[in-house]
């Protein structure tokens, strides 16, 4: 059976608002998984017996990398208030 209603457009328009809302925060919360696997496997490169010995370029730029993505997720998630 299918049930047919009518709502206004000014639930309509709430109920985008609310689905932006959530596909920021998920954006945010992407953001900041993505940034902490990053850094964290930038730091264990070396123990998991992966990368070369020693501290490379290359882990150093997956860890700034890492923690700006973890910076710009919080900002994006929890900082920055949306009109």
């Amino acid at each position: 059976m299918l049930w047919v209603t009518s709502e206004s457009s000014e639930g309509a328009r709430q109920r985008e608002g609310e689905g932006e809302h959530m596909s920021q925060k998920q954006l945010a919360y992407g953001l900041i998984v993505v940034g902490v696997v990053l850094a964290l496997a930038s730091l264990l490169v070396d123990v998991i017996g992966v990368g070369t010995e020693g501290f490379g370029i290359a882990q150093i730029v997956g860890l700034i990398l890492g923690i700006v993505l973890v910076g710009v997720g919080v900002y994006r998630g929890f900082v920055r208030q949306s009109p």
